[in-house]
């Protein structure tokens, strides 16, 4: 196994070396697959960015990463040591908004994208337009450019404040 400095990581390197050892095998279909994530600016998104970007670097999966972001630069703040990786990119927009030609080709599909939680009367309506229209238009792009399996998450935050 190859070892990885911690410079290049957000989270402990040994928790992440050993999350791709202990998937080991199973993470194999990705070799050399293009992955696409929305979503990926939460807590949940980004382990799940820094676990592939490690199995890339331990296992030489060459698997490719693209993420749906609406904007480039708050994710690269939040995550800089990612900048200028060969195997991610970022794809600018929101599921509702981004052009249909800004989406790549996709083996696998990791949906995550959610709103963040507005103090707004239009923050439900616009959660669900999201939610199905959004998602709707991701799987047909999905779809349409060789997809073969779409992971959904979900966190809390799709029920809004709780009291």
């Amino acid at each position: 196994m190859k070892t990885v400095g911690t410079t290049n990581r957000s989270l402990q390197t040994a928790e992440l070396e050993s999350c791709v050892l202990r998937l080991g095998s199973r993470l194999e279909p990705l070799r050399g697959a293009a992955v696409f994530l929305t979503g990926c600016t939460g807590f949940i998104g980004k382990w799940l960015v820094e676990t592939l970007l490690c199995a890339n670097d331990l296992l030489g999966l060459n698997c490719r990463l693209h993420l749906l972001t609406r904007s480039h630069q708050k994710f690269f703040q939040s995550m800089p040591h990612v900048a200028g990786r060969d195997d991610l990119a970022t794809v600018a927009g929101s599921l509702l908004d981004a052009p249909e030609s800004a989406f790549p080709a996709m083996d696998y599909v990791v949906h995550g994208a959610n709103l963040v939680v507005l103090p707004t009367q239009e923050w439900a309506a616009d959660h669900c337009r999201l939610a199905t229209l959004g998602t709707e238009r991701l799987f047909r792009l999905a779809a349409s450019r060789g997809c073969r399996a779409a992971l959904l998450l979900s966190s809390g935050a799709v029920y809004g404040t709780q009291a």
